[in-house]
């Protein structure tokens, strides 16, 4: 049964706003750069790329399917602060002169592509949504790494004291620089497909054309600017004599961030790997949390996710009422949706094999007793 309207008008907000800092919505936003940029880049990695995704696994599979009346009048706002993370966290980043808090502010950018793909509530932007977060996850693993290898060889972040190292770390370089790439959104990434993807299902909404297009300009315009800016103050230009003794990456080293381009690169140019598994659930996420008041949303295939639950059958009291207006009746032998035996005992097959009704389960112990008592009597 759906929660109550004035349940889900109370407890949506709280849920949209808890999950969203630590997802680091707009305005609640400005911890996590700093966060990132402090913590050791395993910590960083842990937490940009998996942690992180807890917030939104839980807004989407919880407070979506369980408040969709609420859900639906709290999009277009969630539409509007996604923009926020979008365009002033870009600007933010395009500011930064410290490697980390620039990985670290793109990294809350790129969630305000996935909170517009949730909030488009159609199964096109959910599903790009649900891609960004295993594009990012892969992203942020990598980004965090690389400059935790470049911290480990030089001893800071600061991009006005680097420069020219591609010429020293050639592998850490390409590795860098695709990077980047991805986090662009360069077709071929697998952020390519979750950003178009999302794009796609929020132009199918009228009220969100606007904050999509200014959120294409912001991926396209000012994410490239600050990466592309990062890319050539850290690996390009002259390079101090300091840094004449940094070593390459060693085989086992590269091995991680081979993995992780590698991918971004697979499910880039098949996303249908990834897509194939998600769209299932999504699909039947989307037609909960878009229910009107009143409407009840059929069960799926129960071949994926664990939405797909079987009718429990008839309550107690129904199958004592119906039991005896079949007794009135006189019809015991009538069989059908609830069915009956010739001794008047309804039978309630659950779907799903759950279990039987109250006439099988009462006369399967008689037959067990009386076939124990002819045993015992030979």
């Amino acid at each position: 049964n759906p929660m109550a309207l004035a349940s889900q008008n109370f407890i949506f907000p709280l849920l949209l706003f808890g999950f969203g800092i630590l997802v680091s919505l707009w305005p609640f936003h400005s911890w996590a750069a700093l966060g990132y940029g402090s913590a050791p880049s395993a910590t960083a990695m842990l937490h940009a790329g998996v942690l992180k995704k807890f917030g939104l696994y839980g807004l989407i599979r919880v407070a979506l399917p369980l408040m969709p009346q609420a859900a639906q009048h709290w999009m277009q706002i969630l539409a509007w602060l996604c923009l926020g993370n979008i365009l002033y966290v870009g600007w933010v980043a395009m500011r930064q002169r410290d490697l980390n808090l620039l990985i670290g502010n793109s990294s809350v950018a790129h969630m305000g592509f996935i909170f517009l793909g949730i909030a488009s509530l159609n199964l096109i932007g959910v599903t790009g949504a649900v891609v960004i977060m295993v594009a990012h996850g892969f992203l942020a693993a990598l980004t965090f790494g690389l400059s935790g290898y470049i911290y480990n060889q030089t001893g800071t972040l600061e991009m006005s004291e680097l420069g020219g190292l591609a010429r020293k770390m050639r592998f850490i370089g390409v590795a860098l620089t695709m990077a980047a790439l991805a986090s662009c959104g360069l077709p071929g990434f697998l952020n390519f497909v979750g950003e178009v993807t999302v794009f796609f299902g929020a132009w199918q909404v009228p009220a969100l054309r606007l904050v999509t297009v200014l959120a294409v300009w912001g991926a396209l315009i000012i994410g490239a600017v600050y990466l592309l800016r990062a890319v050539r103050a850290v690996l390009h230009g002259a390079m101090s004599e300091k840094w004449a003794n940094l070593s390459d990456a060693n085989l086992w080293r590269k091995l991680p961030y081979a993995l992780l381009i590698a991918s971004l690169l697979v499910f880039g140019f098949f996303p249908r790997l990834l897509t194939d598994k998600i769209k299932p659930v999504t699909e039947q996420i989307v037609k909960m949390a878009t229910m009107k008041v009143g409407e009840v949303v059929g069960g799926g295939t129960g071949k994926n996710g664990l939405l797909d639950r079987p009718h429990p059958g008839p309550l107690p009291q129904e199958r004592e009422n119906r039991s005896q207006s079949l007794g009135k009746s006189g019809d015991g032998n009538r069989q059908g949706d609830v069915g009956a035996n010739q001794s008047g005992q309804l039978l309630f097959p659950l779907p799903g094999g759950e279990g039987q009704g109250e006439g099988v389960r009462a006369n399967t112990s008689k037959e067990s007793q009386s076939l124990l008592t002819s045993a015992a009597t030979k």
